[in-house]
């Protein structure tokens, strides 16, 4: 019910501009990301928490009053940092996410996780690159 709720906010907001590039432009989206989303290509339930920051304050004034509260209550959440646990992430995004990282080379994969790491726990010691890497090296970080 919110997801189609959320899809009319969206198009009445398309209907407003002239063009799906001045609403995505609007928005901070691509026009392409926009047309799916129209479309209904792309759920609205798929989209990510950092198309949905961008999309609610454009939307917001389209929704019925009875969901306001409930997207007011989900941005507070958002700017306040409450993100959802990995145990909350549904399959689409967990799908997402492991696509992209398949196509990471094995060194990119490395920096991604130093980076989480570093994120998580504080940066590390050093960081090695496997061997056979076109410019093998250690990064010291000094703590």
């Amino acid at each position: 019910m919110l997801e189609e709720q959320i899809k009319e906010a969206l198009e009445k907001a398309y209907q407003q501009c002239e063009t799906q590039s001045i609403l995505a432009e609007k928005i901070g989206i691509s026009q392409g990301l926009l047309a799916s989303y129209l479309s209904g290509s792309r759920p609205i339930n798929n989209m990510t928490l950092g198309t949905w920051a961008k999309l609610e304050p454009v939307i917001r004034q389209y929704l019925p009053p009875e969901t306001r509260p409930v997207v007011a209550e989900e941005r507070a959440a958002y700017n306040a940092g409450n993100l959802p646990t990995p145990s909350s992430l549904d399959d689409s995004l967990l799908t997402e996410l492991l696509e992209v990282w398949s196509k990471l080379t094995k060194s990119d994969r490395l920096r991604t996780l130093a980076i989480a790491h570093d994120f998580l726990e504080g940066p590390p010691k050093h960081v090695e690159l496997p061997a056979g890497e076109p410019q093998r090296r250690k990064r010291e970080i000094a703590g």
